[in-house]
């Protein structure tokens, strides 16, 4: 479904599959291909998610995010 003027969904679900080692490999590679592009706010921004790779690899181990959960 294309986005038509609408607010898209917040949580594609996409990333649900994926793993802890999943995530690893492509912060990795994001990382990498990051800091050669020269440009100084990737380069920072990898610089960033280096720093804290670890606490956002427990994150998803741990299932934890950010999402509100609705009334039951």
């Amino acid at each position: 479904m294309a986005f038509q003027g609408e607010e898209p969904p917040r949580n594609p679900g996409w990333f649900r599959d994926l793993d802890e080692t999943d995530v690893a490999h492509l912060l990795d590679r994001f990382c990498s291909k990051t800091q050669r592009s020269g440009l100084k706010p990737f380069v920072t921004l990898a610089k960033t998610i280096r720093k804290h790779r670890e606490g956002i690899l427990s994150a998803i181990r741990l299932g934890v995010n950010n999402t509100r959960r609705s009334p039951s």
